[in-house]
């Protein structure tokens, strides 16, 4: 009989599926988190997330670079 811990896990990587395709891909850990807590109100650690999109093999895209300082 699987744990609470893996019955978690399992939904949470199927929520985490579904939310990362309809960003068509675009989501990382930080705007999974937040569509997490907003639409679905879980709570839900960034390390539990980004071990389950490492799972998945999904990952967000890169944000923004850092301004350059030219001295």
């Amino acid at each position: 009989m699987p744990s609470d811990r893996e019955i978690r896990r399992l939904l949470l990587s199927d929520v985490i599926a579904d939310i990362h395709a309809r960003s068509r891909g675009t989501y990382g850990v930080l705007r999974i988190r937040r569509e997490l807590r907003v639409e679905h109100n879980m709570i839900v650690n960034t390390k539990l997330i980004l071990s389950i999109m490492h799972e998945l093999q999904i990952h967000g895209l890169p944000g923004p670079s850092a301004p350059r300082r030219t001295w």
